[in-house]
């Protein structure tokens, strides 16, 4: 009984090292290529997060220029608009100021 015990514990000695030399010269799936394939789909989706932001960055700029654009055209619009009804108020005012120096007269 003790001589299997011997030759179990032998076995168990030499086939060891022997196991473990094969996740050392890449025969294995050792954990560090698990752990750099990790990080690498890490990466991968920092980079694809990283670009989806970029991405509504841009539209978001996109849409703000447009957005202010279309304001200073309706502001620029309103803007003579006002200065019409300044002008015509005003010419309104002095025909009236012109015929009433007419009547005067």
């Amino acid at each position: 009984m003790k001589i299997w015990r011997v030759i179990l514990l032998a076995i168990l000695l030499v086939t060891m090292p022997a196991l473990s030399a094969c996740d050392l010269f890449g025969l294995g799936n050792s954990r560090a290529e698990q752990e750099r394939e990790i990080y690498e789909q890490q990466i991968e989706a920092i980079k694809k997060a990283q670009d989806i932001q970029r991405q509504r960055q841009e539209d978001y700029q996109r849409r703000l220029q447009e957005g202010l654009e279309d304001w200073a055209e309706a502001y620029g619009e309103w803007q003579e608009q006002q200065q019409q009804q300044q002008i015509e108020a005003l010419g309104g005012t002095t025909a009236n100021q012109s015929g009433v120096t007419d009547n005067q007269s």
